[in-house]
């Protein structure tokens, strides 16, 4: 089955198309041949199971099982922490892990066959640039080529531009790093194949060993500033080149923005960015003989289009970052060799960086929602559909249970509109609808019933949804006032007691207001309204219609950033009086409470926090916060990736603590925590 791969450039692209940089690197030469190793067992293990990177850099999947994908946790200066590469060979159920991947950044992943494949990995570190081999399906690894340290790049994009062809399992080319490298015995060594004088390759696309094309960039300005794009096409395997393209009027182009697409050796596609960041679009039908203008304001603007890919005469695909703007990304795909374009994945807010096909039906994209996670998606009809494969199906934006099996969470990396269902306490998640609004808070006091308010960015309001079939189907039953963006990210509240009783917080700023409704949420009236400090914050929770519990930041002064400390608040009449039950100082942080009786209830909060002893406190209270017992939380919910925090308890001993990564149980009222699943 043939087989179509685009490298991860964009995000790396799109940071240098607005950043002054360094010039153009000299070519590189291949290193002699290195025995060295990077081995490691692969075991597999259900895609729940996984621990899946925070980033994906990399992905190649030969076929509708088999494929390939690379990431890390973390990056730093030192070094990339968390590196993995995993494996699936049953369509992403489950998956195994190189103990012991190569070292580095993996930029490019590309395998000819179940067992034979080649990585490009970049090392901050060293500043270095290698490629490796595998054939036994990427237990093991041994280096080919390793870029000569005299011989190091400065300019960021064309390390990145990364590209790797095989015909057959001999023959092969690698695009890294604004060189070109041939080789004839399976990477054994590798030469640099001669180009014409001040041309830089941007991007590959060969048909055969012997037939290919290069597109790239003629120009000598700093960063590849004043250059043009150019096509040159070999029949010869690189010997000769001759220029197939170069655009009107010597026209300027946005530097290291050319992608090209040659699925036959007739049909072929350019794109680039203009100077004014318009996206162009060029075809030709016959090897590049001869190039029409397709269009003029594809992917236009500061968003960043990755390498594109046709699997045939007129199925293509796009992939489109959101950049540094940022924007809507997604991807572009045209079922009309390139007239027209549909756009999947915009609506949702993706932003991706790379895909794999293995037809024109049946492909893969890593990408991000930003502010949400990193994602592995599948589709079998052509981009009308996805399903997430990686991470596993875990909520991102909020969780309610209505017993200690039964709960309901919203949001995906890959859809924030995806609504799950977990009928064993969390373990595993099934993902049961998807909603065109955006999800903001969640109730569900049954099994089967519950309330959803949902709202769009720049939405004038918000709706309230409500099911009756565990969340298949849902009814719009209200329209709300709150416009969607005046919600902080932590702080949405809903709360449905039973099947008529429940509040919602209808504002956030300057004063949390919430409004209770006795007739299933048809009608609402303003019943709570507290005043909040400048820049301060307030959480909130109830455990029936009239007991309820606030925690309010307080200051002795006025104006942001003066904040001294928390009141912890008590109301027995529906939010209208409210009694001061303690006074925790500024060295608290709190994040978030729940309260499932008047008496008892938990807070989570951070001891001298962003310091060096800062120490995560779950704290509990059995007599309505008078006095309250802290246990450490060995997890760091403070972190840069897990910044969103809600806990949630149905009973004195079950509860969930919902963070960026993940979720939390616990079953002893608090005391001990693991990892769901």
């Amino acid at each position: 089955m043939a087989k179509y791969h685009i490298p991860v450039i964009a995000t790396i692209v799109g940071l240098l198309l607005f950043l002054a940089g360094c010039g153009i690197p000299a070519g590189t030469k291949p290193a002699p041949p290195s025995s060295g190793n990077q081995s490691g067992a692969l075991s597999a293990a259900p895609a729940a199971a996984i621990a899946a990177p925070a980033h994906f850099t990399a992905l190649d999947f030969i076929t509708p099982d088999t494929g390939w994908v690379a990431g890390y946790d973390e990056w730093s200066q030192t070094g990339l922490k968390g590196n993995k590469l995993l494996h699936t060979t049953d369509g992403g159920r489950t998956w195994a892990t190189a103990n012991n991947a190569p070292d580095g950044s993996v930029l490019q992943i590309h395998f000819t066959d179940p067992v034979h494949g080649w990585m490009i990995t970049w090392k901050d570190a060293d500043k270095k640039m290698t490629v490796w081999a595998s054939s036994d399906g990427g237990k093991t690894w041994r280096r080919q080529w390793q870029e000569p340290s005299s011989q190091i790049m400065d300019n960021l994009a064309m390390q990145m531009k990364t590209k790797i062809f095989f015909s057959g399992l001999q023959n092969g080319y690698i695009l890294a790093g604004g060189t070109l490298l041939a080789t004839t015995n399976g990477g054994g060594t590798w030469k640099p194949v001669s180009l014409p004088a001040k041309f830089t390759p941007v991007d590959m696309s060969f048909t055969g060993f012997q037939k290919g094309w290069v597109a790239g960039q003629e120009g000598t300005g700093t960063n590849g500033a004043g250059s043009r794009p150019v096509v040159l096409v070999t029949g010869n395997g690189g010997q000769s080149w001759e220029r197939s393209f170069s655009p009107p009027n010597n026209a300027h182009y946005m530097p290291f923005s050319a992608s090209l697409s040659f699925p036959t050796p007739d049909d072929g596609w350019l794109y680039y960015k203009d100077d004014a960041m318009n996206g162009i679009l060029y075809q030709t039908v016959d090897g590049g003989k001869q190039w029409k203008l397709e269009q003029t304001a594809l992917a236009s603007g500061r968003t960043v289009a990755g390498a594109m890919v046709f699997t045939d005469s007129n199925v293509g695909w796009l992939p489109v970052d959101s950049g540094a703007a940022p924007l809507p990304g997604g991807i572009l795909i045209t079922r009309d060799g390139g007239r027209n374009w549909q756009p999947a994945g915009f609506d949702k807010g993706w932003s991706i960086e790379a895909v794999s096909l293995a037809s024109s039906r049946e492909g893969w994209a890593i990408g991000e929602l930003p502010n949400v996670g990193n994602f592995l998606i599948h589709t079998t009809d052509g981009g009308k559909t996805w399903r997430q494969l990686l991470p596993a199906l875990i909520p991102t934006s909020g969780i309610s249970f209505s017993d200690p099996g039964n709960g309901t969470g919203i949001g995906l990396p890959s859809d924030w509109g995806a609504v799950l269902h977990t009928a064993d306490g969390g373990k595993s998640w099934t993902e049961i609808s998807s909603l065109k609004a955006r999800p903001l808070a969640v109730s569900f006091p049954f099994p089967k019933e519950g309330w959803i308010v949902a709202g769009n960015p720049g939405d004038r309001e918000s709706v309230l949804l409500h099911t009756s079939d565990g969340g298949s189907t849902w009814n719009t039953i209200a329209r709300l006032t709150l416009k969607p963006d005046m919600l902080a990210p932590n702080e949405p509240y809903l709360q449905f007691f039973n099947r008529h009783e429940g509040l919602w917080q209808t504002t956030d700023w300057p004063s949390v207001a919430l409004s209770g409704t006795t007739d299933g949420g048809k009608t609402w009236q303003q019943q709570v309204n507290l005043r909040r400090q400048p820049g301060g914050s307030a959480k909130i929770t109830f455990t029936s219609p009239l007991h309820g519990f606030a925690v309010m930041e307080t200051s002795s002064k006025t104006g942001p950033g003066q904040q001294d400390g928390y009141n912890l608040m008590k109301t027995a009449d529906g939010g209208g009086t409210w009694t001061t039950v303690k006074h925790l100082d500024r060295s608290y942080w709190v994040q978030c409470l729940s309260f499932v009786t008047p008496q008892d209830g938990w807070i989570l909060a951070a001891r001298n926090p962003f310091t060096s002893r800062q120490q995560n406190e779950v704290m509990h209270t059995s007599d309505g916060g008078a006095t309250w017992q802290e246990t450490p939380l060995e997890y760091d919910t403070a972190s840069d990736r897990s910044n969103f925090v809600q806990m949630t308890f149905v009973n004195s001993k079950d509860g969930w603590l919902l963070v960026r990564d993940g979720i939390l149980r616990t079953r002893d009222g608090g005391r001990t925590w693991q990892k769901c699943p």
